[in-house]
């Protein structure tokens, strides 16, 4: 019976400035496997794949999970209800 190659180092990311399921992003670069979560270090939010602004959000990180952002510190975006401008409200 053999024994199962082990992985390429190559192959792993290694982890980003924000730990284990991060990775920095590389401009002009997609996101490695897995990644798909933005994040957006100067505001300190993170964008999934039905944000309306994910498409125009550039990653200064990418996570693989939104537990993985979270425990970074960062926050999923969330569209915040507008203010009504009645004054009877």
């Amino acid at each position: 019976m053999q024994a199962e190659p082990e992985p390429e180092e190559s192959a792993a990311v290694p982890p980003g400035r924000y730990g284990e399921g991060s990775a920095d992003a590389v401009p002009h670069q997609g996101p490695p496997d897995g990644f798909t979560i933005k994040g957006n270090a100067q505001s300190m939010l993170f964008h999934t794949p039905d944000s309306p602004y994910y498409g125009r959000t550039k990653p200064e990180v990418w996570f693989r999970t939104e537990s993985d952002a979270e425990r970074a510190g960062f926050t999923k975006y969330a569209r915040r209800p507008r203010k009504s401008t009645d004054p009877r409200d």
